[in-house]
């Protein structure tokens, strides 16, 4: 009965560090995605709450993976997955927020 139990654990063990390493393997092929970043210099922000309206905005998009935004040197600085998002709905995401994009550099 124990030798029973002990195959038992043994090949549960086995099965469970086997399907792990595979997830692993299939994770990290779905890792090969083409993140670019832009620069967007933008008009009309005075504070943090501003930053954070066009955080809020441009992250309901998908394929964006950061957003950082400054009032302080007037910009955004985004990281996104060039193939669920364009730079124009980007910059129609800020600009529906009553800020204005003024300028764009590709990082």
């Amino acid at each position: 009965m124990r030798v029973l139990i002990f195959i038992s654990i043994a090949v549960f063990i086995f099965a469970s560090c086997t399907n792990k390493e595979s997830s692993q393997q299939t994770s990290s092929n779905n890792l090969e995605i083409e993140l670019s970043k832009i620069e967007v210099s933008i008009d009309g922000m005075t504070c943090t709450g501003c930053e954070q309206t066009i955080q809020a905005s441009v992250n309901e998009l998908p394929g964006i993976h950061s957003v950082k935004a400054s009032y302080v040197d007037s910009n955004a600085v985004i990281e996104y997955d060039v193939e669920q998002v364009s730079i124009s709905e980007i910059k129609d995401a800020i600009n529906k927020t009553g800020y204005k994009v003024v300028d764009l550099a590709i990082k």
